[in-house]
């Protein structure tokens, strides 16, 4: 379970860090700040979360269920009726999703930024990304796995309780699992992969500001015989 997580977060923070790269510092930032607010609001407003996601599809069902017709005509009983008739998504156990819901609004909110900003690569947006990363693996895992919360620890927003000698030995475990030869082989295919991309696009960047100053010098070249 501890290496899955692991992984999981690992490609997470790759596949950010690489989009990090490529937009630059500010949309990292932006988008790091988004994250983060969210998160902030899941923990400490998670029932106003709850019942207004909770409000909206009852609405929504209300609506397609012929309630406004009812609202329309005064019956109050027949509305009481359907809504009773119609059971709220995000309860107890499912109250979970209405999280998930939001962080993907955050995250979806965050990647139309990344497709109409305009900004220039940069290795401090790599940076910003791998906090957002991280920030968006260890809310989301618990989510979406049997990963009890805090597993990924970030103290302000997901505290765990800790036991004593809980950390050394999850500390024993980790290092017994990251040295078992199949861990290695695939943390070494995914670090070599995600550098190889950063080479791939760091030299394709350095192809494009060469011929870039080529094109402007043969310009300032044609230019110049001109007159």
């Amino acid at each position: 379970m501890n290496f899955l997580v692991f992984f999981g977060a690992a490609t997470l923070m790759a596949v950010f860090a690489t989009i990090g790269y490529l937009k630059g510092a500010r949309w990292a930032f932006l988008s790091l700040m988004v994250l983060f607010v969210t998160l902030l609001f899941i923990k400490f407003a998670p029932d106003a979360i709850v019942s207004t996601l909770n409000g909206i599809y009852m609405g929504v069902m209300l609506a397609l269920n012929g309630g406004l017709g009812q609202l329309a005509s005064g019956d109050i009983d027949a509305v009481k009726e359907t809504l009773a008739a119609i059971d709220p998504p995000f309860v107890g156990e499912n109250a979970k999703y209405a999280f998930l819901l939001v962080i993907g609004l955050a995250v979806g909110v965050t990647l139309i930024m990344a497709a109409v900003m305009k900004s220039k690569k940069g290795v401090f947006g790599m940076v910003w990304s791998l906090i957002y990363g991280y920030l968006l693996a260890s809310a989301v895992i618990p989510l979406v796995s049997a990963a009890p919360v805090g597993v990924l620890p970030f103290p302000l927003l997901y505290p765990a309780p800790r036991q004593p000698g809980q950390a050394a030995a999850a500390a024993d475990t980790l290092w017994t699992r990251l040295a078992q030869p199949e861990t290695i082989d695939v943390l070494t295919w995914v670090i070599g992969g995600f550098l190889v991309l950063l080479l791939l696009l760091t030299v394709r960047q350095g192809v494009k500001k060469g011929k870039g100053r080529r094109e402007q010098a043969t310009g300032s070249a044609g230019a110049g015989k001109k007159e």
